[in-house]
C-alpha cells in the first residue's frame, strides 16, 4: 500500500496561540474633572508548517542524466523529453514563522461644565498611541525545485518511499528564506465636546462636536535569502528587498446634531415620535484632498411599540501607506498553471514575470454611500421583547485590492502583457502571456446589500440575575 504518513500530517487548520492585556485606570477629582488611562497589550504566534503536496510539472530534457529516456540510454537511441510529477518527500515542508505584537496606549482627561443659561457640557481631551509589530519568516525548500530538475541536479524519478531528508548542503541549496518586517504606528490627539442645544419642539435639540488630529507612521523591511538552485537556467528568480520608512498626517473636525421634532409633550395619533440627526465631518490628508462627507438620519415611530428609522452617510478612505509605498516581489521565469488564458485553449503557458503586491502611489482614495432603513418593534404586551428588522445597501467605488492572475486576465486585460506568437501556435492565437501586474490597484466598484434580523428577550429571573436570549 501506499505511504500516506507525510499526507496524513498535513496542517489542514493551522493552530496557533495568543495572549493579551487590558488595564483602565480612572480617577475622580471632583464632580466636573476626573482622568483616565487604558492600555492594551496583545501578542501572537500564527507559526505554522504546511506540506507542498504533488508539485508539477517538471520537465526532464534528453539531455537529464535521470531521464530514462535520455539520449543514448541504449546505443543510438534518441532521448524525448519528459515531465513528471514530483513528491519531494527528502525535502522539509514549506514553514511560516508568524509573530504579532500590538500594544495601544491611551490617556486623558475629561469633565463637565454649565453654561448658556445653566446648560451642562461635557467635555474629553485624550492622546493614543498605536503600534503593530508583524514579523515573519518564510522557509521553503521548493521554490527553485523545477530548475533543479531541469539542471539535472535532482532525481525526481528515485524511489521516495523511505528516502531520509536531504544532505545539508542540498537543503541550502534549495532553500528560500523571506524576511518581512513590519510597524505601523498611529499617534492621534482628541478634543470632544457635547451637550444640550436648545429646546426644540419635540425636546432638547443635542450636539456633538469634535478635533482631532493624527500622524501614521509605517516602517516596511523585506530581505530575501536564496540558495544556489535560484541561479539556475528557468529559476524563478526575484526581487524583493528593499526598506520604506512613510509617514502622514490628518486632521479633522466633525459636528452632529439631533433634534427631536415630536416627543412625550407634543405626540399626536398616529405620530408618537419624530427626530432627524446630521453631521459633518471636514478631514485633510497632507497627500490627499480635503473631504467632507456628511451623514443623515431619520427617526419615525407611529406608536410606542413600533419605530422606523432611515439613514445616509458618505465614506471617504485614503489609501493606505502600505498600499502606496509597500515593497513588492519581482518573479521572473514563473512557470506555473494556476490560471487558464481563454484566448490560447489547450496550450501550455509560458513562464511569466510576475509583480505583486509593489505600492502604488497613483491610487485613488476609496469612496461610499450607504443607505440604512428598518424597524424596531418593541410591543408593550411581550415584556423585555425586542425586533430589529433592517435592509441595508453598501456602494463603494474605487476599491483598493491586489487580484489573483486569474481575476487580472477574467477583467482587467490592461494589467497584462502578451507577447510575440510562438511558432507552433495555430493561426489566430494571439501570443502568450508574458508579464503580470499584481500590484494594488483601484479594481472597481463594490456593491453590498442585504437584510439584517435580531430578536432579543430579556426577563429577570430573581435573585439570579438577568435572562437574555439574542
Amino acid at each position: 500500500s501506499e505511504d500516506t504518513s507525510r499526507l496524513d500530517g498535513a496542517v489542514l487548520i493551522p493552530g496557533g496561540e495568543s495572549y493579551s492585556f487590558f488595564g483602565a485606570l480612572e480617577h475622580e477629582f471632583s464632580r466636573d474633572l476626573g482622568a483616565y488611562a487604558e492600555v492594551s497589550v496583545r501578542y501572537a504566534d500564527n507559526s505554522t508548517s504546511a506540506y507542498e503536496g504533488i508539485i508539477g510539472a517538471m520537465t526532464m530534457t534528453p539531455d537529464n542524466p535521470f531521464n530514462p529516456f535520455r539520449n543514448d540510454v541504449t546505443p543510438g537511441f534518441a532521448g524525448r523529453t519528459v515531465n513528471v510529477f514530483v513528491d519531494p518527500r527528502d525535502l522539509p515542508d514549506d514553514s511560516v514563522k508568524s509573530i504579532q505584537r500590538t500594544l495601544r496606549v491611551v490617556g486623558g482627561f475629561q469633565g463637565r461644565f454649565s453654561a448658556l443659561g445653566g446648560r451642562e457640557f461635557n467635555w474629553l481631551a485624550d492622546f493614543s498611541w498605536d503600534r503593530n509589530e508583524n514579523y515573519s519568516s518564510t522557509v521553503r525548500y521548493t521554490q527553485y525545485l523545477r530548475a533543479a530538475v531541469l539542471a539535472g541536479l535532482y532525481n525526481p524519478l528515485r524511489d521516495m518511499t523511505n528516502v531520509p531528508l536531504a544532505d545539508e548542503e542540498t537543503l541550502a541549496a534549495a532553500r528560500s528564506r523571506t524576511k518581512v518586517i513590519g510597524h505601523p504606528e498611529i499617534s492621534a490627539a482628541n478634543l470632544r465636546l457635547n451637550g444640550d442645544l436648545f429646546e426644540a419642539w419635540g425636546g432638547t435639540a443635542r450636539f456633538s462636536l469634535g478635533a482631532e488630529f493624527r500622524i501614521e507612521q509605517q516602517y516596511f523591511s523585506q530581505v530575501t535569502e536564496n540558495g544556489a538552485w535560484s541561479t539556475l537556467p528557468g529559476a524563478a528568480t526575484g526581487f524583493a528587498d528593499g526598506v520604506t520608512e512613510t509617514d502622514r498626517r490628518a486632521a479633522a473636525g466633525y459636528l452632529e446634531i439631533t433634534v427631536p421634532l415630536v416627543g412625550r409633550d407634543n405626540a399626536r395619533p398616529l405620530l408618537h415620535e419624530l427626530s432627524v440627526s446630521g453631521a459633518m465631518r471636514l478631514e485633510k490628508y497632507e497627500d490627499f484632498r480635503s473631504t467632507s462627507p456628511l451623514a443623515l438620519a431619520v427617526k419615525y415611530a407611529p406608536i410606542r411599540d413600533l419605530a422606523l428609522r432611515a439613514s445616509f452617510s458618505e465614506g471617504f478612505q485614503p489609501p493606505t501607506l502600505q498600499s502606496l509605498h509597500n515593497v513588492g516581489t519581482i518573479l521572473t521565469d514563473v512557470l506555473t498553471d494556476v490560471y487558464v488564458d481563454p484566448l490560447r485553449p489547450g496550450l501550455p503557458n509560458e513562464p511569466v514575470t510576475i509583480r505583486s503586491a509593489f505600492g502604488n502611489p497613483n491610487l485613488k482614495p476609496e469612496v461610499s454611500e450607504s443607505w440604512d432603513a428598518g424597524l424596531i418593534l418593541t410591543p408593550r404586551w411581550v415584556p423585555g421583547l425586542t425586533l430589529n428588522v433592517s435592509y441595508f445597501r453598501y456602494d463603494k467605488r474605487d476599491v483598493i485590492a491586489s487580484l489573483s492572475l486569474q481575476n487580472i486576465i477574467d477583467y482587467f486585460p490592461d494589467h497584462y502583457t502578451r507577447g510575440p506568437n510562438l511558432p507552433t501556435d495555430p493561426p489566430g492565437v494571439p501570443g502568450p502571456i508574458t508579464e503580470f501586474n499584481a500590484t494594488f490597484f483601484n479594481i472597481a466598484n463594490l456593491l453590498t446589500d442585504g437584510w439584517d434580523y435580531n430578536l432579543t428577550y430579556t426577563r429577570p429571573v430573581g435573585k439570579l440575575g438577568v435572562l437574555t436570549l439574542d
